[in-house]
């Protein structure tokens, strides 16, 4: 596996140096959907719940964005760790009654779904062992897992150690190394 560093700087790279226009949108999403699908190797649950050796590891989607539709198609066949990744897409109404956290490890919610809808899945997911990532602003601040966001041309990210504590689950250090405050708007 990739050092996050490296990887957490070619995705920083390829996103800055991206020219502008459809070409640079798909680089882009390609890069946050990689983001997304390394977040799954740096996000464990607490060391005091034991777990055995799984088969897979379910990446679950929340609307559609480029970002959703480019993890479809490029995350098929990865793992996280001996884990095969399969991708799941998630209806709203389950992830609004809280059943996400049954059929995905881990959430990308795409920026096409509703402010309310977004906020009852956050509060649905808040004490769920299940990480939840989006690129809307102010994600984080409203008890979002790990907020994706835009900064001088490159993708960045914010961890909200809170809900990760909430959730029940842990980030390794060098994912929060690079962590950075997000905008709440």
């Amino acid at each position: 596996m990739l050092p996050l560093a490296l990887l957490l700087l070619a995705a920083l790279s390829s996103a800055q140096t991206a020219v502008q226009g459809p070409d640079a949108e798909e680089k882009s999403a390609a890069v946050r959907a990689a983001l997304v699908y390394k977040f799954a190797s740096y996000i464990a649950p607490d060391a005091g719940e034991a777990k055995p050796l799984r088969k897979e590891y379910r990446i679950g989607l929340l609307g559609t964005d480029r970002t959703a539709v480019t993890a479809q198609n490029i995350l098929v066949g990865k793992k996280v760790g001996e884990a095969k990744v399969v991708v799941v897409v998630v209806d709203e109404n389950d992830a609004v009654a809280g059943r996400a956290a049954e059929q995905c490890d881990l959430l990308y919610i795409a920026a096409s779904c509703a402010d309310e809808a977004v906020a009852k899945v956050v509060a649905a997911g808040a004490e769920k062992p299940l990480a939840m990532v989006s690129m809307r602003p102010g994600f984080a601040a409203a008890g979002g897992t790990i907020q994706l966001f835009v900064q001088d041309g490159g993708t960045r990210f914010e961890v909200n150690i809170d809900a990760l504590r909430r959730q029940q689950l842990r980030a390794s250090p060098q994912l929060l190394k690079h962590s950075q405050k997000g905008p709440a708007r």
